[in-house]
């Protein structure tokens, strides 16, 4: 049943897009005839930066960062542009925003203002529309370089033309990482199913075992590369060796297809955020940027795994590992999921990891989806409200930049379940603590900001189930303890001291010194009164509070500023910025404001909310309040400090309560927010020919339209009814 499912829920569905597909394609954006042959002079070579990466794309640039860096003054300008262009494709590099830097088109009919981003030390990829009036004559486009201070500098180059068989083979290259991880998830679930009833669980076990894998894997190699190797080779195909070992005689095909709908949304959805992030695939792994830099400029943090990764790899250890930042400063599992896919390794080293840290990010859908399941009695809603959740700015930028937050969610929310839900699971309670233990080990393996989120879920289950809660807490921490204990041994023994971070967010310790932890503590707050604690907590209250509304004006900006390109990015780059560091601007359209007002028309009407969604808003709250005290300058509680586990169940309860409320207006924020996430993320640019755009534009609705499929089709969706609130 479950593969008629699919069947029907994927391809049916995918077949009604079609004519909606060849709209789309034609007038989502900007479609260009052919590349501009343009070469760009003036500068000096773009080797003559120390700082600026290489880029494969390029096939030839100039930049004015030349003698004297930054100080240099001068300019750069491209032959004669032919009559008739209506776009041009281009690369540019460094600080086009900056004050004394200016762009413009210059020909017979004047001069024209061109307005980027700062693309700082990497390149970016653009196309400049080319006003009517300057398409009949010839032009050129020219950068004036006058900005002497820091950043002061810019980069021009022309791209490399893109094939189909270049687009082909990179979509290849990053899809094989994708198949192995979904398929070993899915061969491991289907081994779990006799022995866990619920299919949501039964992922979820899947989950715990990969991450357990993936810390076996990253210790065996710290121990020695050849062991390393080995093991990762044994874990990699133990799941298809057990399963053809278990010899099953009833269905086994049909039986693994049904465990694997589980996991279809997982890897749809990151197909989906590749294809946004990357497209058309002429991107070789060779550097972090490319990635990094899609929407807005990131540091070097999505490639600090790989890093600790190749080291380990290599057999040597490199103090510092990055710039001052040491290997035992960040957790280790995202490294040893990779090293432990490496014997695979079908494609180039940052291309394989890329792709596999995107899925690993979107396994989060799977608690996810089985805590809406449990909170929505219509299939189909639920369906919509866990495609709002991959259409929105916290998961498309997060899985994408593949620094570990959104694996660390994934294991805080299956902790959460596993104390609150774990009794419809039909496990053992030993069973149960062992998978709490190991899913609050394994989020600390992945990220220390997961810490808000365990205790936040642990205070609840004390505060709600106080007779029953203690005694399960008192068999897990020392589990938990027991599997983040090898990472507190090579934080103190291999490279120490391992807690800069720590001392970072609750100490207000930035740079490196040799104090201790607890000695920094003292130290820091030592200086504080109760009243500028105090006063610190309450900001931090602000700083969460902050884009409540800010959300809503920076929409009205970004649609009224349309038709003025430079408001426009302004504004786009306000809604960016908001989404990024404001934990309520975050959530978009199910914010604080609509959860209010949800809430009062669900008290006034009496409607019905599920089991265990008082826990999670316990939950949630509690994880607030312990980041709001823990964190130790005021206004430091930014979302993306955190582990995102608490923005996502704030997510999940306002999608719940709005739809318990008014299930119409929960439908029409849901859509919205898709709609809106499509043109601030995926139609946010345009490429250099018909085919090359039409491709792209095809891509997304084709990989959208699967992620409804996938999630229509997954087993894990069971809706259920609800008592009435209390």
């Amino acid at each position: 049943m479950a593969t008629h499912r699919l069947v029907a829920g994927v391809f049916v569905r995918l077949s009604a897009y079609l004519v909606f597909l060849a709209v789309a394609m034609h007038f989502a954006g900007p479609a260009h005839s052919s590349p501009v042959a343009v070469e760009f002079e003036g500068g000096c070579a773009t080797s003559s930066s120390p700082y600026l990466a290489d880029d494969s794309r390029l096939e030839s640039g100039r930049i004015s960062y030349c003698d004297n860096g930054d100080a240099w003054t001068g300019r750069i300008q491209s032959t004669e542009v032919p009559a008739g262009t209506t776009a041009i494709p281009l690369l540019y590099a460094g600080y086009p925003s900056l004050e004394g830097i200016e762009l413009t088109l210059q020909g017979p009919a004047g001069i024209h203002p061109i307005t980027l981003p700062n693309s700082q030390e990497s390149w970016t990829s653009a196309v400049l529309e080319v006003p009517p009036e300057f398409q009949p004559h010839p032009f050129k486009i020219v950068a004036d370089d006058n900005a002497a201070g820091f950043g002061g500098w810019i980069g021009l180059g022309v791209a490399r033309h893109t094939s189909t068989k270049t687009i082909l083979l990179g979509a290849l290259a990053l899809a094989l990482p994708l198949a192995l991880a979904h398929l070993w998830c899915a061969t491991t679930s289907t081994l779990v199913a006799g022995r866990v009833g619920m299919p949501g669980w039964r992922a979820a076990c899947a989950i715990l075992v990969l991450g357990g894998a993936g810390a076996v894997s990253f210790f065996a190699w710290w121990a020695s590369p050849a062991a390393g190797f080995a093991t990762s080779s044994v874990l990699l195909v133990a799941p298809a060796a057990c399963y053809l070992a278990a010899k099953v005689r009833r269905r086994p095909v049909a039986r693994w297809l049904d465990e694997s709908t589980a996991f279809m949304p997982v890897t749809f959805a990151a197909a989906f955020v590749l294809w946004l992030g990357l497209y058309p695939f002429e991107w070789d792994g060779a550097s972090w940027e490319v990635p990094a830099t899609r929407w807005a400029g990131l540091p070097v943090d999505n490639w600090l795994p790989l890093v600790l990764a190749q080291m380990l790899e290599s057999g040597s250890l490199i103090t510092p590992m990055v710039g001052d930042w040491l290997s035992s400063d960040r957790p280790p599992l995202q490294a040893g999921l990779y090293l432990m896919f490496l014997p695979a390794k079908l494609a180039p080293i940052g291309v394989w990891y890329q792709a596999l840290a995107t899925w690993l990010q979107c396994l989060i859908l799977v608690p996810m989806g089985h805590m809406l399941a449990a909170w929505f009695s219509s299939r189909r809603d639920s369906v919509l409200a866990i495609a709002a959740v991959v259409f929105s700015p916290i998961f498309l930028v997060n899985t994408l930049f593949v620094w570990p937050k959104l694996l660390a969610a994934t294991f805080c929310l299956i902790y959460h379940i596993a104390l609150f839900s774990g009794r419809n699971a039909q496990m053992s309670s030993r069973w149960l603590n062992l998978a709490a233990a190991l899913a609050a080990g394994l989020a600390m393996l992945s990220h220390g900001g997961a810490l808000f989120a365990l205790l936040g879920t642990t205070v609840a289950a004390l505060a709600l189930q106080p007779k029953t809660a203690f005694r399960p807490l008192l068999s897990i921490a020392p589990l938990s303890l027991a599997v983040y204990a090898p990472w507190m041994l090579y934080q103190r023994y291999i490279d120490p001291p391992g807690d800069r971070l720590a001392k970072w967010h609750l100490a207000g310790q930035i740079d490196v010194d040799d104090r201790s932890l607890g000695e920094t503590l003292a130290d820091s707050y030592s200086e504080l009164t109760p009243r500028t604690w105090l006063e610190g907590r309450l900001e931090n209250v602000g700083h969460i509070a902050t884009g409540t509304v800010d959300f809503f004006r920076a929409l009205y900006e970004l649609m009224k500023s349309f038709g003025d390109p430079m408001a426009h990015r302004a504004a786009w780059e306000q809604l960016y910025a908001g989404s990024f560091f404001h934990f309520s601007h975050s959530l978009w359209f199910f914010g604080p404001a609509v959860a209010a007002l949800a809430l009062i028309v669900l008290l006034a009407r009496r409607r019905r909310v599920p089991p265990g969604f008082m826990a999670a808003f316990l939950a949630t709250c509690c994880g607030l309040l312990v980041w709001i005290a823990a964190m130790f300058e005021p206004g430091s509680v930014s979302v993306h400090q955190g582990a995102y586990a608490l923005p996502m169940l704030a997510m999940l309860i306002v999608m719940t309560l709005t739809w318990h409320a008014a299930p119409g207006l929960f439908r029409s924020l849901a859509l919205c927010s898709i709609l809106l996430a499509l043109y601030v993320f995926a139609f946010d640019r345009a490429h250099s020919a018909v085919v090359l755009h039409g491709f792209y534009v095809a891509g997304v609705f084709t990989l959208g339209t699967l992620i409804f499929g996938g999630f229509l089709s997954s087993t894990i969706h069971t809706p259920r009814s609800h008592p009435r609130i209390n």
